[in-house]
């Protein structure tokens, strides 16, 4: 390994298990969850369309799931409503299983079950897909 790989490494190993891992209980229902992280880009476009995602979302409640503590994601999320942040190691466990990479995001019917995701930023065409799926 190469001084610069073993100096980056760290800033890039994901602090979860990579096999899959279940959620401790369910999923939030009725929900999109949006996993982030400070380092994710297209996250940050993602954190500042919440409002317009929510509308698109309707009923359901659009929550961003930071997948790390850095500061810097913290940071990220200081101007988001705290109601709309769901910190659990267990969930970020689950979805981090799902996808290779960020961003990512989920949808759950009223169970707490995901009835649709998105490997991809997610904007207003996409939640309505989404909610398509999720309906039919």
């Amino acid at each position: 390994m190469s001084m610069l790989s073993r100096r980056l490494a760290p800033l890039f190993a994901a602090p979860l298990a990579t096999a899959p891992v279940a959620a401790a209980g369910p999923l939030p229902p009725d929900s999109i969850l949006l996993l982030v992280a400070s380092w994710c880009v297209p996250c940050h476009g993602e954190v500042a369309r919440l409002d317009e995602l929510q509308a698109a979302a309707g009923h359901v409640v659009v929550r961003v799931v930071p997948y790390d503590g850095r500061p810097a994601t913290k940071r990220m999320l200081a101007r988001v409503d705290p109601a709309r942040v769901t910190a659990s190691s267990a969930i970020v466990a689950a979805l981090a299983s799902r996808t290779p990479a960020l961003p990512y995001s989920v949808m759950t019917d009223a169970n707490g079950r995901i009835c649709a995701d998105h490997a991809r930023a997610l904007d207003v065409e996409a939640v309505r897909t989404m909610r398509r799926r999720c309906a039919g």
